[in-house]
C-alpha cells in the first residue's frame, strides 16, 4: 500500500488478504479507513487501517467483488457486487459502535 504524502510517496504496510475489487471508505482518512470483500476468489475478509497496520475484523456475510462502498472507518456500507454468475442486490451495513464490529 502507498500513503500519499506532501513531500512524496511512502510505502506503508500492506492488506493482509491481497485482493482487487473490492470495497471500502472513500471517505477514510490516512490513519482510518476500512477494506472488504473482493477478489480472487470472492472474499469476505474485512480489513481496518489504524495508519500503521491492517487489522481483520468482521467478515462480510456474503462474499463478492466489484461493488460499491460509502462510510467510514466506523460506519460503512457495502451495496451491490458479483458473485458470479450473477450480480448482487446486496447491502451490508459496518458498525464499530462502542467496539462491536458487526457487519450486518
Amino acid at each position: 500500500m502507498w500513503q500519499t504524502q506532501n513531500l512524496g510517496t511512502t510505502e506503508v504496510n500492506n492488506l493482509n488478504t491481497p485482493r482487487h475489487g473490492n470495497g471500502g471508505s472513500p471517505n477514510g482518512s490516512q490513519t482510518a479507513t476500512i477494506c472488504f470483500g473482493g477478489t480472487p476468489p470472492n472474499k469476505t475478509e474485512t480489513e481496518s487501517w489504524d495508519g500503521t497496520n491492517w487489522t481483520e475484523v468482521s467478515d462480510l456475510n456474503t462474499a463478492r467483488y466489484e461493488f460499491g462502498g460509502i462510510g467510514t472507518q466506523t460506519a460503512a456500507l457495502a451495496f451491490g457486487g458479483a458473485t458470479p454468475p450473477s450480480k448482487q442486490d446486496l447491502n451490508e451495513l459496518w458498525n464499530d459502535l462502542l467496539g462491536q464490529k458487526l457487519m450486518t
